[in-house]
């Protein structure tokens, strides 16, 4: 799963490790455990 341009604007420049674990997408209802993390 992409992240959504909402998780970009929720947490700009943050790592994906300053997301909080019980963070859920308020677009599409995913929470953090449902991504998949690529390195780029």
């Amino acid at each position: 799963m992409k992240p959504s341009a909402h998780l970009m604007k929720e947490f700009p420049r943050h790592s994906w490790a300053e997301v909080p674990p019980n963070w859920t997408c308020h677009e599409c209802g995913a929470r953090k455990e449902d991504f998949e993390m690529l390195q780029i």
